[in-house]
């Protein structure tokens, strides 16, 4: 059963990622804003460094490209842009200690060049007219905002539960 628990809870954000999308659109006071919740992409990489790196960037390639089919009409962006986020932290916490503002940080600055990788393969190819400045004001900063949340609200519980799932993976 314990296998089965990072594919669950991967699916199970990664269909909560459109019920915020859906929630935060609905919403008079954030119309003025484009908030794109993470939360696929804060597990993959929770599970990256709690788990296995491996099975993190094995995760984030298959989410990536369900993330590609169902949410976007580009095909490649985030399967390759996930795992290559998840691969970078890996690398990066080789030489940086694995406390939980570390991981926040690192966490928020993978979802930035995931924002930024993503608006610069729309802007080359033509799909978005945003220019940098607007990208920034109404979707980069807000959508960090909003991901720092989430960050700080799922870091500790999740990190237990994955630090469990190691465990009992090496058993």
């Amino acid at each position: 059963m314990i296998r089965y628990f990072l594919p669950i809870i991967v699916s199970v954000v990664f269909i909560a990622d459109s019920l915020f999308v859906n929630f935060f659109a609905n919403q008079s006071w954030f119309h003025q804003w484009i908030l794109s919740p993470k939360l696929t992409l804060i597990v993959l990489l929770l599970a990256t460094i709690y788990i296995n790196p491996k099975k993190g960037i094995q995760y984030a390639f298959f989410f990536g490209l369900l993330y590609d089919i169902v949410y976007t009409d580009l095909l490649g962006v985030y399967m390759f842009g996930m795992p290559a986020i998840c691969y970078i932290v890996s690398k990066l916490l080789k030489v940086l200690q694995t406390n939980v503002v570390i991981i926040t940080i690192l966490t928020i600055v993978g979802i930035t060049l995931l924002e930024f990788y993503v608006y610069e393969i729309n802007s080359m190819i033509g799909l978005t007219h945003m220019s940098m400045d607007r990208f920034l004001t109404y979707r980069l900063y807000p959508t960090l905002i909003l991901n720092l949340v989430f960050v700080v609200l799922l870091a500790y519980p999740l990190k237990k539960q994955f630090e469990k799932v190691a465990y009992k993976l090496t058993d």
